[in-house]
């Protein structure tokens, strides 16, 4: 069977249906190896799955006709359920997959894998592929050994292991993409519903496998996709392909909420661009000695809060870690603050008298049995509340430990959204924390990434048996609960956040968030994608930059914190410092205080610089920008040297654009102390553009090209005055 027109040709086995050949005409992307068009996973009751694949059925009926190809299998390898795809197809680059199955077994459908696509991998020198995964926000792979290294491809299972190709939650967006600047394959899921599904790509020893699972979630013996998986052929990288993505959000209104600007639930303190300031009262980082530092009481951290204003010209927003009474990350209980409870008030009360914020840092919704590095302990309560009925539970209908902060900060399990056990302790929770003290930014569901929950197998909680739609609806509501908890009990308006960008279906609910793009440094060259899609609507910050001591070498790569803060600067993120002792800046949440400073003026130079950028004359740009994709800057690489061994380069010059109120503007970032030369060029005819460095305006007209240097940690501001 084939499938042809003047963008792509397809061709599928006749007897299973397979991708056989997937070609834009001048190349080839299918892989040799036969790959299964659908495959099915069956669990039953006690949690036994079997996984079937197309390439074991029987030969499939065939209806052609000249918009779609239907695929029928009569009792799918054996199993008493029928499946049927159905592949629509018109005169555009883009394919439409459907499939819908009628299950009579005694089996639950767990997961679906349509349509199956294994690409040829062409990630090599030669021709140049990569990669576009929607992971940490966006991250551009040419090498998956790098990414293997650090996050290997794991399939969804329970326990979640965090960072995995689930969506929504660490996964914040349904797009993949595989490319070479010129040619590429778009393949989504064009979804509004939510369904719980993976969007991840891996490297096999037969190619480049894209997963396309989704978990249907339901009891229905009938189940038909509400949605489209789309692949077609583009021209270009992975901006192209948030471009088609943007186009299918925006037509089909899947963005509910207002723009930044305009939206009542988004506080006021947001356009002073806060400088977001973490640090820890008890310890030093996210592990280890958890004795109270220089930062206890509270109110020791005022005259360094003061001065880290002064010097960065800045309203700081203090996100406290470590606070909690329970235990350092211990959730769900984190009330009553660690020691002094008044002194914690007054210096709430002190922050806001000195035009600064409160924030604080919470852990989401596991469960903690006990800490690895406290005596805190609750396992005597567990058992004897049976709050048991409340986690998630595998497949087999077990409590395992959660995989999240397991074995290195504590002991216990995952809660549930969809039980009501959980939404009543949350609720309880959060009104503790805002009653009587005004919090400004609680950072509620840290370790929720994405703002989503684990996926739970439980058989007695508010959605199917398995996992599927019905938990991310409970997450929301829960949610909502916790909103209204903090709203009805504080005296200001209190935004929750979460760890992560928050992902499709919670935008509207988590409107600043804790970015973890920078993630993508240790697999790839992270990317703005979320940004792209996102901006206008959510705010992020550029994360605490938790576990960048992993991969990295402070002391061998002095200039990644420079180059990090210039990447999420340009991306339009809220900047983000972490402190160490004695109020200087640390080059990130989990680096030991005693390794080697960063360089501490002229790094709040740089942040007072770039802030600045953010309150002036293009503040808007930054607060509610739509990002576009910049015009071609060529420069030096920025060589990254990891732990392992391996490296992974950067253009050194940092660019993007942002549009705002029929504007226009490109960014050109050196976050060097050294001047960079750059090449800015444009394939545009007729093109004006102001070019604004310091105190260095310049309008030119008519030129495409513009060749200089950025001074040392600095920026180039082009604003365009006409293109065509």
């Amino acid at each position: 069977m084939k499938i042809e027109n003047q963008y792509y040709s397809i061709v599928l086995d006749d007897i299973n249906g397979s991708v056989s050949s997937y070609t834009d005409n001048s190349a080839e992307y299918a892989a040799e190896t036969k790959f299964p068009l659908i495959e099915i996973s069956l669990m039953d009751v006690k949690g036994a799955r079997r996984r079937l694949s197309s390439l074991s059925a029987a030969p499939c009926e065939k209806v052609v006709s000249e918009s779609k190809i239907t695929l029928t299998f009569r009792s799918f390898c054996g199993e008493d359920i029928d499946i049927s795809a159905e592949i629509s197809f018109d005169d555009t680059p883009f394919v439409k997959w459907r499939l819908n199955y009628i299950n009579r077994t005694s089996f639950d459908v767990e997961w679906i894998n349509f349509p199956g696509l294994l690409f040829s991998d062409k990630m090599n020198e030669k021709e140049g592929y990569k990669v576009f995964l929607p992971i940490f926000e966006g991250v551009e792979i040419s090498d998956f050994a790098l990414r293997d290294k650090f996050f290997p491809y794991a399939e969804t299972d329970y326990p979640s292991k965090g960072w995995e190709g689930v969506y929504p939650g660490p996964v914040s967006m349904q797009f993949t993409a595989y490319y070479n600047g010129k040619n590429g394959v778009y393949v989504a899921a064009h979804d509004k519903e939510l369904n719980t599904k993976t969007v991840d790509a891996h490297a096999s020893e037969e190619g480049i496998i894209f997963d396309t699972k989704l978990f249907p979630g339901s009891e229905q013996k009938e189940y038909r996709y509400g949605f489209d998986y789309v692949t077609g052929m583009y021209e270009g990288g992975w901006y192209e392909a948030a471009e088609i993505y943007r186009r299918f959000i925006e037509d089909e209104r899947f963005i509910k909420q207002p723009k930044l600007y305009e939206n009542p639930k988004v506080s006021k303190w947001l356009m002073e661009s806060p400088l977001i300031t973490i640090y820890p009262v008890r310890g030093e980082k996210d592990t280890g000695d958890m004795s109270p530092n220089e930062y206890y009481p509270y109110t020791n951290a005022l005259k360094y809060l003061k001065t880290l204003a002064e010097n960065t010209d800045s309203k700081i927003l203090a996100m406290l870690c470590h606070w909690e009474g329970s235990a350092p990350w211990c959730p769900p209980y984190v009330w009553p603050p660690y020691g002094d409870i008044e002194n914690f008030k007054l210096f709430e009360q002190k922050l806001h008298e000195n035009g600064m914020l409160f924030g604080l840092y919470c852990s989401g919704i596991a469960w903690t049995q006990k800490s690895i590095f406290t005596d805190y302990n609750k396992e005597k309560e567990f058992k004897d509340e049976n709050l048991a009925e409340a986690m998630c539970l595998a497949p087999d209908g077990s409590l395992p430990y959660c995989a999240i902060c397991n074995d290195y900060i504590r002991w216990g399990y995952d809660m549930c959204p969809g039980s009501e056990r959980t939404v009543k302790l949350i609720r309880a929770e959060v009104s503790k924390i805002v009653h009587g003290t005004k919090v400004d930014y609680l950072q509620l569901f840290d370790q929720n990434l994405g703002g989503n929950a684990s996926i739970c197998y439980s058989p007695s909680h508010n959605h199917a048996r398995t996992p599927g739609v019905r938990e991310t609806a409970a997450m929301r509501r829960l949610i909502k609960k916790a909103q209204d908890a903090a709203d009805e009990a504080s005296e200001n308006h209190v935004m929750l956040g979460c760890e992560a960008a928050a992902s499709e279906g919670f935008t509207d609910l988590l409107l600043m968030n804790d970015g973890r793009n920078y993630q993508g440094f240790m697999i790839g060259c992270p990317v703005p994608a979320y940004e792209f899609l996102y901006h206008e609507y959510v705010a992020t910050f550029m994360g605490n930059q938790n576990t960048t001591f992993l991969y990295l070498d402070a002391a061998e790569n002095r200039d990644n914190i420079f180059y990090r803060t210039a990447k999420f600067f340009a991306q339009g993120e809220l900047l983000t410092v972490v402190l160490k002792d004695h109020g200087k800046i640390n080059w990130d949440w989990g680096t030991p205080w005693n390794t080697v400073d960063p360089d501490q003026e002229r790094y709040l130079r740089f942040v007072k610089k770039l802030n600045n950028f953010r309150k002036g004359e293009f503040s808007k740009f930054f607060y509610c920008g739509r990002l576009a994709k910049p015009y071609r800057v060529e420069c030096e690489n920025y060589e990254l040297k990891l732990k392992n061994g391996m490296k992974n380069k950067f253009p050194a010059v940092i660019t993007t654009a942002l549009e705002w109120d029929n504007r226009k503007i490109q960014l050109l970032v050196n976050p060097f102390e050294r001047e960079l030369r750059y090449v800015f060029s444009t394939d545009k005819k007729n093109i004006s553009f102001r070019y604004i460095c310091n105190d260095i305006r310049v309008d030119f007209h008519s030129k495409s090209l513009l060749e200089g240097v950025i001074p040392p940690d600095d920026v180039i501001i082009l604003e365009f005055l006409e293109e065509s």
